[in-house]
């Protein structure tokens, strides 16, 4: 784009900023009939980014010219929306070397959501070279990004041969950053997305995308588990496979005891993946074996019992007392009372045993701080005279205990 043509693309983009009255409209109608832009045809009527910023296929500058002129259009709302129908237009059928050259320049354009737009419309024209521009992070910033990798969920789709050949000659970091992208697409179209899984199997977004699958399958028909556990082992063994499978534990009626695959694919998630599965799985937390998922899932199960019962919580904890699983239900119990009932969720987190030192310290540091901030008082009392050792008094007060 020469720099003539980005100047008069710059004044038409700031139209909206400066129409005050019917003179300045015929002005801007001048500037719209003499831009560079304006020999580009109107959007094709499937064009999602078309219906989006109300640019009928079709829709002649002549139009949107006699309406910026019509005396019906006196009130500033009214002229605000011409202009930006001007703006939106001339993106809209705009080439994709001239959408590049839009949001390269970052200086021309007084809108973030100009930019993006004309990112949209870019992925619609040209797949490829969009994809091209969103890998250099230095485009956009880290939200933009992130935003914008699922305007190429479109191209995956379309195309999931080139998709997957695209994120294959990618730097590993900008494979991750593609994962939405590909979340939709395993999301949409679960089938689509085991036709590329095979290459992309090794990728950081494989397993991520593999789980979107399970996800999609369930939100499409919850009843049909057989199907999604029968999808799960067809793709490629590894993290692919093993994500999609421990995904499966989210199901209604879930019975991993049922599924030998299921559990050794949940053993071999690290454990920060592990724990956050293991949140969304405490009323089958008695099912899974040992490990940083069951610890999770216990947390997660007696937190939803004492928000809505907590006399029935208290009486399911005693029940697990001595139990491997009692710490970690616990603490789930006291992240969940203590804003409440600060003094008897300490008296619980003081019943966590020695040996279970993380939990009991976590435990601990939510009921004194949670106290804190209600009653500073009442907590430096309780800090004083509870049963601590020197390493917890030291933990939560950040001095030595005196003697």
């Amino acid at each position: 784009m020469s720099p003539r043509t980005l100047i008069s693309f710059s004044v038409l983009l700031a139209i909206g900023g400066f129409i005050g009255g019917r003179a300045l409209s015929s002005q801007s109608a001048a500037l719209l009939q003499a831009s560079p832009l304006n020999r580009f045809p109107a959007p094709s009527a499937y064009s999602p980014v078309g219906r989006e910023v109300n640019v009928a296929p079709g829709e002649s500058r002549d139009v949107i010219i006699a309406e910026l002129n019509s005396e019906e259009v006196t009130s500033e709302a009214g002229k605000r929306m011409l202009s930006r129908r001007i703006k939106d237009s001339l993106l809209a059928n705009a080439t994709p070397e001239e959408l590049e050259a839009v949001i390269r320049n970052k200086n021309s354009i007084r809108s973030d959501q100009v930019r993006m737009f004309a990112f949209q419309r870019l992925a619609e024209l040209d797949p490829k070279r969009a994809a091209d521009l969103w890998a250099d992070a230095s485009e956009f910033n880290g939200s933009d990004a992130l935003t914008l990798s699922k305007s190429l969920a479109g191209w995956a789709e379309k195309d999931p041969e080139a998709f997957a050949a695209w994120t294959l000659s990618q730097p590993p970091e900008v494979q991750q950053r593609g994962k939405y992208a590909l979340l939709d697409l395993a999301k949409q179209s679960p089938e689509r997305f085991a036709v590329i899984a095979p290459a992309l199997a090794e990728t950081p977004a494989a397993k991520f995308a593999a789980q979107g699958a399970i996800l999609g399958m369930k939100n499409q028909d919850k009843n049909n588990g057989d199907k999604a556990f029968a999808y799960a082992q067809s793709l490629p063994a590894g993290p692919c496979r093993d994500g999609a499978l421990a995904a499966m534990l989210t199901w209604p009626e879930a019975r991993p005891e049922e599924k030998p695959e299921i559990l050794a694919a949940l053993s071999r998630m690290d454990s920060d993946e592990a724990r956050g599965l293991g949140d969304k799985l405490g009323k089958i937390a008695g099912a899974l074996p040992a490990g940083a998922a069951r610890e999770s899932a216990f947390t997660a199960a007696l937190r939803d019992e004492a928000g809505k019962d907590a006399a029935a919580a208290a009486k399911r904890l005693e029940g697990l007392s001595g139990s491997p699983d009692y710490a970690a239900a616990v603490r789930g119990f006291v992240e969940k009372t203590a804003t409440k009932d600060p003094s008897a969720a300490a008296d619980w987190a003081l019943t966590i045993p020695a040996a279970s030192s993380q939990q009991r310290s976590s435990t601990l540091e939510k009921v004194a701080s949670t106290w804190f901030k209600a009653n500073p008082d009442a907590a430096r009392a309780w800090v004083e005279n509870a049963a601590l050792s020197d390493t917890e008094y030291f933990q939560l007060t950040g001095r030595n205990r005196n003697r």
